[in-house]
């Protein structure tokens, strides 16, 4: 028997699950009623969010989680019976695999491979440990011309020698 303290309790194991992408139903249903429906036909569901396109704007897609249940299928390497799913909340559907990414993440502001946008900060201050002062901003920084435009809102006034 294993001894429990209070606050040192090891976490639950997490039961696997997969992600679907189901096609077809308006945006404007409720993720509980999708929730409910899929419950409903045998699946036990995690998490259901709707899919936004690059304007923020509601697509009729919505990324399901599903926790896998091994009895739900015949043999171990047996496609998952979600997608032979036709017909959910009165309307025809297509279940599909989520597209992967084909290639590495990339920054939108200087264009390299390995990070984004929103890591270019800090793999900038990275790179300015890695460099002495005298060479002044590393190589990153000198093409990126968000990071310009963001020193120059920190110091209006000062006058900067690398633009």
């Amino acid at each position: 028997m294993r001894k429990v303290v209070l606050g040192r309790n090891p976490p639950e194991r997490k039961r696997k699950c997969f992600g679907v992408v189901v096609k077809g139903i308006d945006s404007s249903v409720p993720l509980a009623d999708i929730k409910d429906a899929l419950e409903l036909e045998g699946y036990e569901v995690k998490s259901v969010f709707n899919i936004l396109n690059k304007n923020k704007v509601p697509q009729p897609m919505f990324k399901i989680e599903i926790a896998i249940n091994y009895s739900q299928m015949k043999k171990k390497g047996e496609v998952h019976p979600i997608y032979n799913l036709k017909y959910l909340l009165n309307r025809r559907v297509v279940v599909e695999e989520p597209i992967k990414r084909k290639g590495p993440p990339q920054c939108q502001n200087c264009q390299e491979f390995g990070h984004t946008k929103t890591l270019q900060i800090a793999i900038s201050l990275r790179k300015m440990r890695r460099y002495p002062q005298k060479l002044g901003l590393p190589p990153c920084q000198r093409r990126c011309s968000s990071f310009k435009m963001q020193q120059l809102r920190r110091q209006p006034h000062s006058k900067l020698s690398w633009l």
